[in-house]
């Protein structure tokens, strides 16, 4: 239980430190969709092989990093058919270089499930990595994320556990 608290003060230490550096920086916008599996370690989440997600994203950039601000949502699961939606607001700081992006996000999730009760998760972690493919003033991001609870069982990634995203960026 400590070190889930070391890790998030650490990531908030992070994210305040890359807040400050892109105060004035570009902002843009996206809207995506995310290819959902089921997670092999982590069931709390009601995902099933090909449920999708769409989102929305706020995002501040500076010339090597970038904060997002997202939420994302899922309706008709197929992991947990009695659960009705899923919301997920989260926070990503990525970094970046050319054509490549790569980060860490902080994520927790409403699931609205009248059979079983609707609360929300712990909070949990994703590792985003993907390409950015620049084209007249938008950008298309390739995205692949790993989600996960625990930085302690990070060995235990299974490449089946991925996700894959899609998101359109424009500035603003």
């Amino acid at each position: 239980m400590k070190t889930k608290y070391i890790t998030t003060l650490i990531a908030t230490v992070i994210l305040l430190t890359t807040f400050v550096e892109i105060s004035s920086a570009q902002n843009s916008a996206s809207i995506g969709a995310k290819y959902r599996q089921m997670h092999s370690a982590f069931a709390e989440l009601p995902y099933d092989d090909g449920d999708i997600s769409i989102g929305l994203s706020y995002d501040k950039h500076s010339s090597e990093s970038c904060i997002q601000f997202a939420v994302d949502y899922a309706w008709e699961l197929n992991g947990i058919p009695t659960a009705d939606y899923i919301i997920t607001p989260q926070m990503n700081i990525l970094w970046k270089d050319n054509a490549w992006f790569g980060g860490v996000g902080l994520l927790s999730s409403f699931i609205e499930d009248e059979q079983l009760g609707s609360d929300w998760t712990d909070l949990y972690w994703q590792l985003l990595f993907g390409l950015k493919i620049p084209a007249f003033g938008t950008s298309m991001d390739l995205g692949i994320h790993y989600e996960f609870d625990d930085w302690g069982e990070i060995g235990e990634f299974d490449w089946e556990d991925l996700q894959y995203g899609i998101w359109l960026n424009k500035a603003l």
